[in-house]
């Protein structure tokens, strides 16, 4: 099935993702708006949901006995034109449902956006590409991301976290799985509360890891301080770049190159 335009869509269960850098020509400027809200019934079959999102912020909640996922958002810009060349789609494949914002690039330099609130059920398995502007993922299953720039905060995920994120803060807290971080180009890394942490690749910026039931690894941090706290098992930095390296409470070995 092919992707539907949204002013009142209904499609099935849930998933977020999100693409796509570039250039805006000026300061932002939302003086024109429009609403835009899909709905998809989220069935048994589905397994996850995808989301993909361009420029504007993005929040995604669990909602505990939620029986669908349901997507709104403010498209904006200067020009009413291209925010009525905005839309919000959904279509099904397969096991999954996927949730797409469409803004034309010409649109998108001038600045047009849109903010998208989405609530799933909490079960909920979630890949998100984002492009740019904040992302906020709370109480669900599971969480990829790659960012392209602006913050991420993660909170109350059951599962694992695999984050890639060119620029911007990454936030993650109260995370039941491993919190795995394949890229970080620039801004700080916070994790606290995990099973386990794995840092592949950090560019600048400072590194702060509490409460965390396993093993705490960073293969490459290249500028940027380090502190580490409370630990079960053990903590491995193969390349601590530049900047301070402070840890306390690590039960198990630890080793510093």
């Amino acid at each position: 099935m092919g992707p539907l335009p949204s002013r009142a869509l209904l499609l099935g269960p849930f998933l977020v993702l999100v693409s796509g850098c570039i250039v805006i020509e000026g300061p932002l400027d939302c003086r024109n708006r429009e609403e835009r809200e899909v709905i998809a019934p989220a069935g048994p079959d589905v397994r996850a949901v995808e989301v993909h999102a361009l420029a504007g912020d993005l929040s995604i909640q669990g909602l505990p006995g939620a029986g669908e996922v349901r997507a709104t958002g403010v498209a904006c810009g200067r020009r009413r034109r291209d925010v009525e060349t905005i839309d919000l789609v959904a279509r099904t494949a397969g096991s999954r449902v996927v949730v797409e914002v469409e803004i034309p690039e010409a649109a998108r330099r001038r600045g047009a956006r849109l903010d998208l609130s989405i609530a799933v059920p909490p079960g909920a398995a979630l890949v998100v590409t984002d492009s740019s502007g904040d992302v906020e993922i709370t109480g669900v299953a599971a969480v990829e991301i790659d960012d392209a720039s602006g913050d991420v905060h993660l909170e109350a995920i059951e599962g694992d976290v695999v984050v890639v994120d060119r620029s911007g803060d990454v936030v993650a807290i109260d995370i039941g799985g491993a919190v795995r971080v394949d890229d970080d180009g620039s801004g700080d890394i916070e994790v606290r509360g995990a099973g386990a942490v794995t840092i592949v690749a950090d560019g600048s910026g400072d590194i702060e890891i509490h409460d965390v039931v396993g093993d705490v690894v960073i293969l490459d941090d290249g500028s940027g301080d380090i502190e580490v706290t409370t630990v079960g098992g053990g903590l491995r930095i193969d390349d601590a770049g530049s900047g301070d390296v402070d840890h306390s409470g690590v039960r198990g070995r630890i080793e510093i190159r």
